[in-house]
């Protein structure tokens, strides 16, 4: 394996030491580029023992085409001790291959699984049906889910703590905060909160109150069209006014 000759470290005059590329390159390329140093420098195989395993793999280090010590080496390539000895070994056992890490493909042993999602979502359905305010669909679109406000003085945080109780309650695997917002925002985007600067009338805010404290479902589905036939009373008014006022 060839290696650029202005990769490294090179020696000044003044005989300090001073960085090139090489603090440039990831961890895969720089591997790579030490790797291809100890291979054109050379590998003595060491002595077998009895059962056959081999012992003390010495390789030998050279800078500019003078032989150097490890220590030496290691300071001119910015790397450490443990570092060396791990590409030394790999080298021996694989060659002049790219490292791959011991848990490469393997998910993560705090990873997020489909129960702990499916807890997350349906706590967030349940919270949205008991304290949501549904909205009418919009106009002309059929492939949307209908938005859910939540009340204003919520906030991600705050529905994640309540989220936290119940989860100790029913013995489910905790999650973090992050994990509970990204699941809400993938699987139930439309459930959302109320802005600070949503307008709303008193008869909006009566229709919210009557629909957290319905009892039947059908009791539920009833306020909930008569809330929707406000609000398309509402645009009405609103266009009727927008259109007057530019005549």
């Amino acid at each position: 394996m060839d290696v650029p000759p202005d990769i490294g470290l090179t020696f000044t005059h003044s005989g300090l030491v001073e960085s090139t590329q090489a603090e440039e390159l990831d961890k895969n390329e720089k591997d790579l580029v030490i790797m291809g140093q100890l291979q054109a420098c050379g590998l003595s195989k060491g002595k077998t023992t009895r059962t056959g395993d081999r012992k003390r793999h010495r390789f030998s280090y050279q800078f500019e085409h003078e032989s150097i010590c490890v220590d030496c080496y290691i300071y001119i390539n910015n790397i450490s001790i443990k570092y060396l000895k791990n590409l030394r070994k790999h080298i021996y056992t694989n060659g002049i291959l790219p490292r791959r890490h011991g848990n490469a493909g393997r998910a993560p042993h705090n990873a997020l699984t489909y129960e702990d999602s499916q807890n997350i979502v349906q706590f967030i359905i349940g919270y949205a049906d008991r304290y949501g305010m549904p909205q009418p669909a919009a106009k002309g679109v059929t492939d949307v889910v209908p938005p859910i406000y939540l009340p204003v003085q919520d906030t991600y945080e705050s529905v994640y703590n309540k989220y936290q109780d119940v989860a100790k309650e029913m013995n489910f695997r905790g999650v973090t905060e992050p994990c509970f917002r990204n699941v809400w925002k993938q699987c139930v985007p439309h459930i959302q909160f109320v802005r600070l600067r949503t307008d709303d009338c008193h008869v909006c805010e009566n229709h919210r109150k009557s629909i957290q404290e319905a009892v039947t479902e059908d009791e539920k589905l009833q306020i909930s069209e008569s809330f929707a036939k406000h609000i398309q009373y509402a645009q009405l008014e609103r266009d009727y006014y927008k259109t007057v006022t530019e005549k």
